[in-house]
């Protein structure tokens, strides 16, 4: 997988540096007329992984699933997500068919201390448009609901809707403005995870016990 062998055991400096790299290649432009979503996520069992990528049309209706498995070379390590999830992600993506317009990818984007969170790694190896999606606040972000809102932030926005405890985090991955981000996951989740993502969570959650 790319970034993983000739790094270890894992100068964090280095990979700062491919981090902002990567944060400097991210770009922006508005979207129109999407039809085809993705979602993408990973699961563990010890240190096997496997990576499910699903694209759905604007309905939830699956149009395709890929699967890719194997053994994870990179710790858990805060800030560094996008090396152990993003090479596996790239790979599913890459053979999912027909090509998504936008992905929904579990794990921040420009929500990143070095605005190089996983989102923005899939979206610039790829040259796609993403969104980072997650549930877990990094520093200084807000951490409970109090009403239904949406509070903007430089680099993303925490979602609430009324009934929920906690708020959800959206941010640019790459090729798509804050303003659309948000727009298109309120359009499709009904629930806390938008479709595609939560079609991807269940089969890889499911694959890896299953298999594992």
């Amino acid at each position: 997988m790319e970034h993983g062998s000739e790094l270890r055991p894992f100068d964090l400096k280095k990979l700062e540096l491919i981090q902002k790299k990567y944060a400097g290649k991210f770009k922006t432009q508005k979207i129109e007329g999407v039809e085809i979503i993705a979602g993408v996520d990973c699961h563990y069992r010890n240190d096997q992984i496997v990576c499910v990528a699903v694209a759905t049309d604007l309905e939830g209706n699956i149009l395709n699933r890929v699967k890719v498995e194997g053994k994870n070379f990179f710790p858990y390590i805060p800030t560094f997500f996008a090396f152990r999830e993003g090479p596996w992600m790239v790979a599913a993506l890459r053979k999912l068919l027909p090509k998504p317009q936008v992905v929904f990818v579990d794990g921040n984007g420009r929500l990143h201390p070095r605005k190089a969170g996983l989102a923005v790694f899939v979206g610039v190896r790829l040259n796609i448009p993403t969104i980072g999606f997650s549930k877990n606040p990094m520093k200084n972000l807000p951490e409970k609901c109090t009403e239904k809102e949406i509070i903007l932030m430089e680099d993303g926005a925490a979602i609430c809707r009324r009934g929920w405890k906690k708020p959800v985090f959206i941010s640019p991955g790459n090729l798509i403005t804050l303003e659309d981000a948000i727009d298109l996951y309120q359009q499709l989740a009904k629930t806390k995870l938008p479709p595609p993502l939560k079609i991807a969570h269940s089969q890889a959650k499911h694959s890896i016990s299953a298999v594992y």
